[in-house]
């Protein structure tokens, strides 16, 4: 994102040394846009010499530099709006109900090379929702705090996801009305991540068996996933959150959240600086929501989470606040 606003600025204004932005030193940026081409330095001024307008790859909705465009193919294809290429498989899949000015489009086909989805005017009385197949790969730890039974950490990681099925869901009822097979590529994302480790034998500590565990750590990422965004004053959809009953890379019980935006802007950094306020909080709503086994307002719909989901989640939580 810096170096982008970066590109714009020296586009109307060329940056001599010494310069800041954003109250940040910029020396080895202007370097680097130098060695590419993009910036040309005469003296101690860095003059704008790329041929392309640097704004007109920037988007003002997503941090990802590619868009799919969504043309209506009734209307001599006109555009009718615009997806960011990480949200593409999710709401751009071949059948998928696009919303738009309140009307409701059918996705007809899906461009990917193109980056253009075709769509068609339709009226149905239901909406279709995506499900994602994530894998999370921990490639480097900037920061560990070790709290007695937990490790907590904040690093970098690659996120691979994949839109594997989706459901038709009825309006107002949320009836169940049939679901059908995504066909699209994987995508990898570079970003970054919170995470906290839990003891290996945490299900015997809180007798949580194989199953009840899986379910409390699933209660767990969601309950987190939609708490956080009131501490971090963000939308829902910039964090994601992934459970792992053994991590592949600490060997452990083990919830994750991370931005869900290329490089990461912070999001995940915050919520390890404010980990025990965030588990405590989360612990609140759970306690005080007054469904029985689970719910959209708290640990999720029973039948996504499972036999004693939201039991397993209180406990999970109560043991992270105590650290």
């Amino acid at each position: 994102i810096l170096m982008s606003h970066i590109r714009c600025a020296s586009f109307d204004l060329p940056f001599k040394s010494g310069d800041t932005f954003g109250h940040r030193d910029i020396g080895e940026h202007l370097q680097y846009l130098e060695e590419r081409g993009i910036l040309h330095r005469s003296g101690d001024r860095w003059h704008w010499m790329a041929e392309t307008y640097p704004a007109s790859e920037v988007s003002l909705r997503s941090a990802s530099p590619e868009n799919f465009v969504i043309l209506d193919e009734s209307d001599h294809s006109r555009v009718i709006g615009e997806v960011d290429y990480f949200s593409a498989p999710v709401y751009l899949f071949p059948d998928a109900i696009y919303l738009h000015g309140a009307e409701q489009y059918q996705i007809t086909e899906l461009d990917w090379d193109g980056k253009r989805a075709y769509a068609k005017p339709v009226e149905v009385d239901y909406y279709t929702d995506a499900e994602v197949k994530r894998e999370l790969e921990v490639l480097a730890v900037d920061r560990r705090w070790d709290a007695g039974e937990v490790l907590y950490g904040h690093g970098d990681v690659r996120v691979t996801e994949a839109a594997v099925l989706f459901k038709k869901v009825r309006f107002h009822t949320h009836e169940n009305m049939g679901s059908g097979r995504i066909h699209l590529p994987e995508q990898e994302m570079h970003t970054t991540a919170f995470w906290a480790e839990l003891p290996l034998d945490i299900g015997e500590r809180i007798a949580l068996d194989g199953d009840a565990l899986g379910a409390g750590l699933r209660g767990t990422a969601n309950v987190v996933r939609q708490i956080a965004p009131l501490w971090l004053l963000c939308d829902p959809r910039d964090i994601h959150s992934l459970q792992q009953v053994r991590s592949p890379f600490t060997e452990k019980p083990t919830l994750f959240i991370y931005d869900a935006i290329p490089s990461g802007v912070g999001f995940a950094e915050k919520l390890f600086n404010i980990r025990g306020e965030l588990f405590a909080a989360c612990l609140d709503v759970v306690k005080s929501c007054a469904c029985e086994s689970g719910c959209p307002a708290c640990v999720g719909p029973p039948g996504e989470m499972g036999a004693g989901g939201k039991d397993g989640t209180r406990q999970l939580l109560e043991f992270l606040a105590n650290y």
